[in-house]
């Protein structure tokens, strides 16, 4: 009777260091077994090494398959031994020609997927892809759940072979054709790619849309379907990231807006429309303040962790730039004001005496105006402009503490978990400009990543070939 042979254990030694590198979830590698970083290759095998490879592949025939088996099976052995030796492309090249040999082999369906994982391992997209497609056309899928494993992994090799159109085409047919039935990782990853290429912009009304109908799908979902699917694996941190992008992305706009609420320029340089257009701007700010706050710790509640510190980043950011507002609400330089001057005896002279007797001593008097009213105008003094910003600056100190609060979280979180990224750069950033004393920027040397992948080399069964990269 024919054997399937045993998987290699060097092949899942790869993949499992995939995955604690953080390059591949756990689902992602029980579907592909792939890492988007090359591992280490070997170089051409010389006379003498390829003489070894050989002998080895004899000595293991003979070890664990009868006689009989030994023409079948060779070039699958030989695959053994090069993964062995950290052979890798070598070895892909051998297991695709033992499937091609032995197509109605046990084994040959595997060992296209063991070559394909290989090939794409080591950064050769479009071989990976031809690989693939081989084994979904010779090896039926055993059901639904893995044929749209397979159909969303093709998407993701033509998305890193560079085929953008292609990827497209493939994450569509996938959300089309399996929904959300089969993994929410997938399905919501899929959606967030397409919801990227609406559009040409990214304001366009139609790709935020489309954002805010991913991110409300996902809340759609009852909490038994949702809870269901993280015990099963099939919801994961891609497809929360995936989520929290959408729901980050399609909140932008009313930052943007946010921001973009400013003084009128009468404000600044006349009292009274200052009076009348303080109010209005506070309020304003405020209100947009709350709701772009509600929607941030709703964000948060997806549990991504790059999105949670972007949305760390913005919180922060609002309460500075409100805070940096109110401190820069500008002191008019004058402030006008009527009285009222109609039951004064007298023409103008004395009007506009009796005005500035009802004023405070040191305003002038500009013009009488209709209804028996005289206009005046007051210079701003040093204690009037104190005065002006107590209240405000007072307000501002509240709001830029929580900014050095969100931007402290932001950082924090990121060092804890060892995932620093582009807005917990921008969170030390911010802190360090508020108080660079207390917040040095720090340089780090080997970057958490870099420190892994170092681990992982030195635990790769590498007996020859070139230096890791």
């Amino acid at each position: 009777m024919t054997r399937t042979p045993a998987p290699h254990p060097v092949l899942a030694t790869l993949v499992a260091a995939a995955v604690a590198l953080g390059l591949l979830d756990a689902p992602r590698a029980a579907r592909a077994g792939a890492a988007p970083r090359p591992p280490v290759a070997g170089k051409e095998l010389p006379g003498d090494a390829a003489g070894d490879v050989e002998a080895r592949v004899t000595a293991r025939l003979a070890a664990e398959y009868p006689p009989e088996e030994f023409a079948v099976v060779r070039d699958y052995v030989r695959a053994r031994v090069h993964l062995d030796l950290a052979h890798y492309a070598k070895a892909a090249d051998e297991l695709a020609a033992f499937a091609a040999a032995h197509p109605e082999h046990a084994a040959a369906c595997e060992a296209l997927a063991d070559a394909a994982r290989l090939r794409e391992a080591l950064g050769e997209f479009g071989a990976a892809l031809d690989l693939s497609r081989k084994r979904a056309a010779h090896c039926a899928a055993a059901d639904t759940t893995e044929a749209a494993a397979r159909a969303f992994h093709e998407a993701e090799l033509l998305a890193r072979k560079g085929d953008a159109k292609g990827a497209h085409a493939a994450y569509d047919a996938y959300v089309r054709t399996f929904g959300p039935s089969a993994s929410l990782d997938d399905y919501f990853e899929a959606r967030v790619v397409l919801a990227r290429a609406v559009g040409r912009a990214a304001a366009d009304p139609a790709r935020l849309a489309a954002y805010a109908a991913l991110r409300a799908e996902f809340d759609a979902l009852d909490a038994k379907r949702v809870g269901d699917a993280a015990a099963a694996g099939t919801l994961g941190s891609r497809g929360r990231d995936a989520v929290a992008e959408a729901a980050f992305l399609a909140t932008e706009p009313d930052f943007a807006a946010f921001l973009a609420v400013k003084l009128s320029a009468a404000a600044a340089t006349d009292g009274k429309a200052m009076t009348a257009a303080l109010p209005k701007w506070i309020a304003d700010k405020q209100i947009r303040l709350m709701a772009l706050s509600a929607a941030y710790d709703k964000i948060i509640l997806y549990r991504s962790l790059p999105w949670t510190l972007a949305v760390r980043f913005r919180l922060g950011q609002l309460q500075e730039s409100y805070a940096g507002g109110l401190h820069a609400v500008p002191t008019p330089p004058v402030s006008t004001f009527e009285v009222d001057v109609s039951t004064v005896p007298g023409g103008p002279k004395e009007k506009a005496a009796a005005a500035l007797r009802l004023g405070d001593g040191d305003d002038r008097f500009v013009r009488l105006a209709a209804g028996g009213r005289a206009v005046l105008e007051h210079t701003w003094t040093a204690e009037d402009r104190a005065a002006f910003h107590k209240d405000l600056d007072a307000t501002a100190d509240y709001y830029a503490t929580y900014a050095v609060e969100a931007y402290e979280s932001c950082v924090r979180i990121a060092r804890d978990k060892e995932w620093p990224n582009e807005w917990s750069t921008r969170c030390e950033e911010r802190l360090h400009a508020v108080a660079p004393a207390k917040y040095p920027l720090l340089l780090e040397v080997v970057p958490p990543v870099a420190r892994h992948d170092l681990d992982v080399v030195l635990l790769r069964p590498v007996l020859s070939g070139p230096a890791a990269p």
